[in-house]
């Protein structure tokens, strides 16, 4: 997404900050939209994060209403993380017409069986599994094993790589364990023996990446002469481990990874990967469920194609200058003209460009204009008076309009190799053969310098949004009593480009041990709720509400759709309620971050209540004392000597301690 060369550079930090931005009726808010539930593992990282761009893109495309419910791996022992299942459970027909279930991001902690198990209670509602079949639910998943196959086959076959080390995912995920059934498959077509050393655990994590380098190399000392990660997050930590001890990539050795994230292509060595089509697979998967919604009969599995994409990290140079063929002048006069080969593949040629783009390009109608436009040009080139020019103009025109579409400017350079491809060939004499290399030429450069500038004017956004976002984070973060909390989240949200936000308490405040089944409380309570920026006005005598409405129906956005984010209140395994964030930014890490801040600035109101209440409490046995002697005096003096104790527990322990007046 890059920029050189606007006219109005000052308009362009508004540019960036717009780009943040039979059916059963019985949703939440009485509307026309239909109501879509995702369950969320995470926002943050960059597979779910394009997972949920594109069912978020959707929903926007198709009019349908969205609740992202954010809960981390079912019964993850990660520090806390199977606390957030809590989220899970306020999942309910009551508002939902259709349930989306991105299977292989939850179940990582926990076998099979007891996934089933979780999602039993969801049955009533329609679902779609995204990523892994799932036997009885319609399911979009990617070719997993057949992707992995062909990666290898490319590192034996094209390189001559025979030591192939495999980092594993994780051992309950499905689309892990597929993708290894893929490398087993292709080191047994070419003859290649299994080798035990070679293989090492991972987990889909940055760290697993690095712990696999430290293993190979110090603790087992294997030979290796290619590495295939899992995913690509564990292949950059991977080529990271490697150039850190002085191993040279790909020239003493070759890294590729899975799943074609936007890092890979940027990274220090250009990561050869595959391309797994998440953002496709979330598309498809929410217009399923829509189908579903209305009746419609759908297949039981649909199955999206990956495919290999060549960068560096394996020894070979990108695509976009490998597919440059090479021409010879054609002197046959006989032959097509340029004009009339476009004229008959103009369409076969559109088709193949719009595959060189990324998805969201592809589903704009305004792509194939663009791409149209481009070819009239370079056929009608020599009789128009500057043919350079007037191609690099629209060119130009045309990358600004990418921007504003949040495409992806660098696949443009595949655009110019495709129409390179397609045009020298019908070259006629050597100086219109001049004329449109020139063209090319400058063409990739104006792509090159557009992308410089727009990460520039990205960078200097980021960094606006991130002063902005550490503000409301302190402010957040010191609020001394619940009324100044709620009125700095409606005041300083807005700002962040989040409209609309609710939190809900619980009736009661809960501890939650592992060892227990999830108990919600029945009621619970509005303390806040904004509206397209502004505040409602809440009654708190009439402000209680059956928790599975999740939220009452008259505080929601009207006559329009809308899409929210749920996550818990919660501080470790102290549970307050739960927070609604309508989406504004793409960034899912913003949600994460507003989530722990207000979760510890209400433990830190709730810790200082209990201490004050604990410290007056103490003061007035501290007098009942002075009036009374002998055994009532010994006993009151025993009981606030209890009293301080646990005042300094609320302090140490960091939970609060009532006082007990009876």
């Amino acid at each position: 997404m890059e920029q050189r060369c606007i006219p109005c550079i000052a308009g362009y930090l508004t540019l960036h900050n717009k780009r943040s931005n039979n059916i059963r009726v019985m949703a939440l808010d009485k509307s026309k939209y239909p109501n879509i539930g995702l369950l969320m593992g995470d926002l943050e990282d960059r597979y779910q994060g394009c997972l949920w761009n594109g069912i978020e893109d959707a929903v926007r495309k198709h009019e349908a209403n969205l609740y992202i419910f954010v809960g981390k791996s079912i019964n993850s022992h990660i520090f806390y993380e199977n606390q957030h299942n809590i989220i899970y459970n306020l999942v309910s027909k009551n508002y939902l017409d259709g349930l989306l279930l991105p299977t292989g991001l939850l179940y990582n902690s926990i076998i099979f069986t007891e996934f089933y198990k979780f999602i039993s209670h969801l049955k009533p509602l329609p679902v779609v599994s995204v990523g892994v079949k799932l036997d009885g639910i319609p399911s979009v998943i990617s070719d997993n094993k057949n992707g992995m196959r062909k990666i290898v086959n490319h590192l034996i076959e094209e390189h001559g790589y025979r030591r192939l080390a495999f980092i594993k995912g994780p051992d309950m995920n499905d689309e892990a364990n597929k993708r290894f059934e893929g490398y087993r498959e292709a080191l047994a077509a070419n003859k290649i023996p299994y080798n035990e050393d070679l293989i090492l655990p991972g987990n889909f994590v940055f760290t697993s990446g690095e712990e696999a380098v430290r293993t190979l190399i110090e603790h087992r000392r294997a030979r290796f002469d290619a590495i295939v990660a899992s995913n690509d997050e564990v292949a950059l930590a991977v080529i990271d481990g490697l150039v850190k001890r002085g191993i040279s990539v790909p020239k003493d050795c070759a890294v590729v990874g899975f799943d074609n994230i936007t890092e890979g292509k940027f990274s220090s060595v250009p990561l050869t990967t595959v391309f797994q089509p998440i953002y496709e697979s979330a598309y498809a998967s929410t217009e399923l469920l829509l189908d579903i919604i209305k009746g419609k009969a759908v297949q039981d599995k649909i199955t999206l194609p990956t495919r290999l994409v060549v960068r560096r990290s394996c020894g070979c140079f990108p695509q976009s200058i490998t597919n440059i063929e090479s021409y010879t002048i054609n002197r046959d006069q006989k032959a097509y003209s340029l004009e009339e080969h476009i004229k008959k593949n103009k369409n076969f040629i559109i088709d193949e460009m719009l595959k060189a783009l990324d998805p969201r390009l592809q589903g704009n109608d305004e792509t194939r204009v663009w791409l149209e436009i481009l070819i009239q040009i370079l056929s009608h080139g020599k009789k128009t008076d500057n043919p350079v020019e007037e191609f690099l103009s629209s060119l130009h025109e045309i990358l600004i309009k990418v921007i504003h579409a949040d495409g992806e400017v660098s696949l443009w350079q595949n655009i110019i190799s495709i129409l390179h491809n397609n045009v020298m060939p019908y070259m006629k004499d050597a100086d219109e053969a001049f004329t449109y290399q020139i063209i090319f030429q400058k063409a990739r450069i104006l792509i090159a310098d557009i992308m410089q500038v727009d990460q520039y004017f990205l960078r200097r956004h980021s960094d606006i949004n991130i002063w902005i976002f550490r503000n409301i984070m302190q402010m957040i973060i010191a609020s001394l009593d619940m009324d100044e909390l709620m009125a700095l989240l409606t005041t300083h949200l807005p700002r962040v480009d989040i409209q609309s936000g609710y939190v809900v308490f619980y009736e009661r405040q809960i501890t939650h041990p592992e060892s227990e089944e999830w108990k919600i409380p029945g009621t619970s309570k509005l303390m806040l709720a904004f509206t397209n920026g502004v505040r409602h006005d809440i009654d708190k005598g009439k402000n209680e509400f059956k928790t599975m409405r999740l939220i009452p129906a008259e505080y929601l956005p009207k006559n329009r759709r809308f899409s929210f984010v749920i996550k818990p209140l919660v501080f470790r395994d102290e549970h307050y309620g739960y927070i609604l964030f309508e989406i504004g930014p793409r960034e899912g890490s913003v949600y994460e971050t507003l989530r722990i801040q207000v979760s510890v600035a209400i433990h830190t109101i709730q810790l200082l209540k209990s201490v004050k209440a604990a410290s007056s409490y103490e003061a007035y046995l501290a007098d009942l004392a002075k009036k009374f002697e002998g055994e009532e005096k010994k006993q009151i003096e025993s009981f606030l000597t209890q009293v301080r104790l646990n005042r300094l527990k609320i302090g140490i322990e960091n939970k609060p301690v009532e006082a007990d007046k009876s």
